[in-house]
């Protein structure tokens, strides 16, 4: 799955975005972030927007996220007038994701399966 983010990585940098060429790439874990029903690790409604203002803060590009239930649990702490969010679609208990500037233009997105290393 981690080649997923590269192949999307590389193509944001390829295609960069605003006027100087420079995109601000971050990562965050946010250590099992529920969408607020049954929660393994419940969070307070404080906990959700301080995540938030963490996020605001960064001003990131890019922003890798790890340890995430789904797709609503990142719209909780993200504005979405501001990022485009692009979840894995493997059915583990924890994912990750990345949220993109929507100042960058995602032209395609590419679901690369798990690669076998032969180990």
């Amino acid at each position: 799955m981690r080649t997923l983010f590269y192949v999307i990585f590389a193509f944001i940098l390829l295609t960069s975005c605003g006027s100087n060429n420079e995109v601000t790439v971050g990562t965050f874990n946010i250590a099992w972030l529920g969408d607020g029903i049954d929660d393994k690790s419940p969070r307070s409604n404080e906990d959700i927007k301080n995540i938030g203002e963490v996020i605001s803060t960064l001003e990131a590009d890019v922003l890798a996220l790890q340890e995430i239930e789904n797709l609503q649990s990142i719209k909780n702490i993200v504005d979405t007038n501001k990022y485009s969010i692009i979840t894995v679609s493997y059915p583990k208990e924890q994912k990750t994701a990345l949220i993109i500037s929507k100042q960058i233009e995602i032209i395609d997105i590419y679901q690369i399966d798990a690669i076998a290393l032969g180990n």
